[in-house]
């Protein structure tokens, strides 16, 4: 019996208003698409930005004609100019939308043909051209597809018939090619990026413009779809509240994948980094000891070839094809490292001791006071510097530098300061401290003798002969110029310098009268070792006395060792120290200490001159070549010493200046014969060199393992601590 008192039963929502929650629903996926065309669009032009930002300074490398040649800055804007064009009718309000009204149509895609033409045109020399080919074509083809996907959203609002298949065609119309060309440059990022092992530069900022155009581009055009069958309706309806939420939390949320993606590369290809405590170093020993206290054998592979070692502030440094190493002078064990998967790269290439593999320090500079090593390593959109602390390991900055090489500056490092092109970068934190004056700046001479950087690409340039590419503890040197002012002589008798403050490197100075090095013509220049050079103790005297003198291969003027750092006025209690009268020096290579060449003495070895003396910057004082001999003692003797193989095949020698064995390493002391020894027991070994360390003195050597068969399998470098 039904109940008449009972108040009548309420409608659900639903029954009540079934076309209000239709509308409901469409509004919240028109405010969806709406955030997606937004966050697309903002993201498109956030990567095309940052893409323009990494395209900066890269020099494309083609054969095209200068004038032919892509400009870096079009990228960004070509892309997006192109596609704003097809995609801006997508947002002009819903009454007075006219799309591609009459002849319009014809006109809007050429322009955007001609603009994506221009674009991919900007992409010769960042990927293949078949790549490129594939994108110009997606490209012709995007407008066309886009219109015929606009036609059928048209064609939705007057027929809605279908409209699913309809939307899903027109999903797919429009994001096949905006996904094609993102996987192509973003496959060409990939391979190009492991080929170097750093991420590849440009092509991955604009795979994510293209995936945000084409995100923009569907969602603007579903949205004319979506909304054909309900524009009549909706004109009929009460305003609905605003739903803009919706379509903030979506763009944000596209922006923000966006963001995601741009910073992916930088977390893909990452260093592998192991740091230590900060300990105090021990003395570099006075003396060479004869037996060994540890041995690390290192596999040269293609993979991780080991360049050398070098000393270090507590102890010796490898220094690899991938990174470097700190070694524990008591054990050998690796304390600290750093590796990347990239390559390092050379950073002296006109230094003749470069073409020696031993000789580490060009593919390493490190300061004066041996507190940092930065190490370069080589990508496409510029190298990127790093600098380590060599106590502790830790990263001091990580850099990227454009066009450093062409330039035509050489790498140069005190202790605060690293050059990378005209940039002075801080060796504590990579910021730029000041930039490089002009090549002739500070010269009062003619423009023919003005001071040349040293190591540039000019092959008239002097060289700077100074250990991993060190100038003064906190002096540079801008530019070096030499002469011959004598008559008929073979060999330069007369430098100057520039040098200037490394905190203010407008502040140079000229100095003249400095001994080059005894080398020809071609390899000319000064030595340098822990921030001191060579100079003539009376250069007006010299200078006059040369220009009349015949025959100058023997110069036997009184010379001095200088401080650099006296010359350019930041120390100004640096005190030179006579070295009597001499001849020149000889560049030290790896040395720590000036040794003067002796002309009257007998050379053994033609890449060894005899010495008369020997100065020890540290110490601040000079030794005779007999006298270090004899003693057997210091750092001056240390580095006069050579390592080679003996004469009979019986292991090592190391020599003194007058070749005498002072200490002979046999087979057994070595390592086992068996290892390292062909068939008919000759040993597999090369000369080595020693590296006066913190702690120890490291032998460093060569060989080449054999298998059962003796035959040999692959090259070792073996560095022993000796004791």
């Amino acid at each position: 019996m039904a109940n008449d008192d009972a108040p009548p039963s309420q409608p659900t929502p639903e029954s009540q208003s079934p076309r209000r929650n239709r509308a409901r629903n469409q509004t919240r996926r028109d405010s969806i698409l709406r955030g997606l065309r937004a966050g697309g669009l903002l993201a498109a032009v956030m990567a095309g930005i940052a893409g323009a930002w990494a395209r900066r300074g890269i020099i494309v490398d083609t054969e095209l004609p200068e004038w032919l040649r892509p400009d870096a800055r079009l990228i960004p804007v070509l892309i997006l100019l192109a596609s704003a064009i097809w995609i801006a009718t997508s947002m002009l309000p819903e009454r007075k939308r006219r799309l591609f009204p009459g002849r319009s149509i014809l006109a809007v895609l050429l322009l955007g043909m001609l603009l994506v033409v221009a674009a991919c045109w900007s992409l010769i020399g960042l990927m293949s051209v078949n790549d490129i080919s594939l994108i110009l074509i997606l490209a012709i083809l995007a407008p066309i597809f886009w219109a015929a996907a606009v036609s059928m959203a048209e064609n939705l609002r007057t027929s809605p018939r279908g409209r699913r298949t309809s939307i899903a065609v027109i999903t797919i119309l429009l994001g096949a090619l905006p996904s094609t060309g993102t996987y192509l440059l973003g496959r060409s990022w990939w391979q190009q990026s492991q080929d170097i092992g750093l991420p590849y530069p440009v092509l991955w900022q604009y795979a994510v413009a293209v995936a945000g155009l084409g995100v923009g581009a569907v969602a603007g055009v579903l949205l004319h779809a979506t909304t054909a069958g309900t524009y009549k309706e909706r004109r009929h309806m009460l305003r609905l509240p605003h739903t803009g939420r919706a379509s903030t939390i979506t763009m944000s949320l596209t922006v923000g994948i966006a963001v995601i993606a741009l910073m992916a590369p930088s977390q893909v290809y990452v260093s592998q980094s192991v740091q230590v405590p900060l300990t105090d170093g021990q003395p570099v020993p006075e003396t060479l000891g004869d037996h060994f206290a540890w041995q690390r054998v290192f596999d040269r592979q293609d993979e991780d070839w080991v360049h050398g070692v070098i000393p270090g502030s507590v102890g010796p440094i490898v220094i690899t094809e991938h990174g470097a190493q700190g070694l524990d002078p008591s054990t050998g064990e690796t304390t600290w490292s750093y590796h990347r998967e990239a390559k390092t790269t050379l950073l002296a290439s006109n230094n003749p001791p470069c073409d020696e593999e031993e000789q580490a320090h060009c593919h390493a500079a490190l300061s004066p006071d041996r507190t940092h090593l930065v190490i370069v390593y080589a990508g496409a959109g510029g190298d990127l510097f790093v600098s380590l602390n060599t106590t502790t390991g830790e990263v001091a900055f990580e850099r990227t530098v454009t066009d450093w090489r062409d330039r035509e500056v050489p790498i140069q490092i005190t202790d605060n300061i690293v050059t990378a092109g005209t940039k002075l970068l801080s060796l504590t934190d990579g910021s730029v401290v000041a930039e490089l004056p002009d090549h002739d700046t500070g010269s009062d001479q003619s423009e023919a003798q003005q001071p040349k950087y040293a190591h540039s690409s000019d092959p008239e340039a002097p060289r700077i002969y100074s250990p991993f590419l060190q100038g003064g503890h906190s002096t540079l040197i801008l530019g070096v110029n030499c002469s011959d002012l004598g008559i008929g002589s073979e060999y330069a008798t007369w430098c100057e310098i520039t040098v200037a403050p490394d905190t203010d490197p407008e502040a140079t100075r000229t100095v003249e009268g400095i001994v080059p090095v005894f080398e020809d013509w071609d390899y000319t220049g000064i030595a340098i070792a822990d921030g001191w050079t060579v100079r003539y103790s009376d250069p007006a005297a010299v200078h006059e006395s040369l220009g009349t003198r015949f025959g100058t291969d023997s110069l036997g003027y009184s010379i001095e060792a200088v401080n650099l750092d006296a010359l350019s006025g930041v120390d100004a209690d640096a005190q030179p120290v006579t070295l009597g009268d001499s001849d020149r020096p000889i560049p030290p290579n790896a040395a720590s200490t000036l040794g003067i060449r002796d002309p009257e003495a007998y050379a053994y070895r033609f890449y060894r001159p005899a010495l008369s003396a020997v100065f020890d910057p540290m110490a601040e004082q000079v030794h005779s070549a007999g006298d270090l001999t004899e003693q057997a003692t210091g750092r001056g003797y240390l580095d006069t010493l050579v390592v080679e193989k003996s004469v009979d095949h019986s292991g090592l020698d190391v020599l003194d200046l007058n070749e005498k064995v002072v200490l002979h390493l046999s087979l057994s002391q070595i390592a086992s014969p068996e290892d390292f020894a062909t068939a008919n027991d000759t040993p597999l070994v090369s000369n080595g060199y020693l590296v006066p360390a913190p702690g120890t003195v490291a032998l460093v050597y060569e060989r080449l393992a054999v298998d059962s068969a003796k035959h040999p399998t692959k090259e070792q470098i073996v560095v022993c601590g000796l004791i």
